[in-house]
């Protein structure tokens, strides 16, 4: 498990990225500029890993199916609903 004020700490200080996004105690996203990607920092145990903006979800992964980080690295894709 994380330890979510000691992971915030290490990439706004370190890395100097921005908050983007929180869902309370459970996941921050962080933004750097000049670009859409974004690293996400769960406490779920999940590893971190960056964040894919895509404009549909279900069409990426139907373009994409059991695309992997051949290091066994973790990317996220979300969507945004408007």
């Amino acid at each position: 498990m994380w330890d979510l004020t000691e992971a915030d700490a290490f990439y706004r200080g370190s890395l100097g990225t921005t908050e983007a996004w929180r869902d309370g105690d459970l996941t921050i996203a962080y933004a750097q500029p000049d670009t859409s990607v974004r690293l996400m920092v769960p406490t779920s145990g999940k590893a971190a890993g960056p964040m894919y903006l895509v404009p549909s979800v279900a069409e990426y992964l139907a373009a994409n199916p059991g695309f992997d980080d051949p290091s066994g690295n973790r990317h996220y894709v979300f969507g945004q609903r408007t």
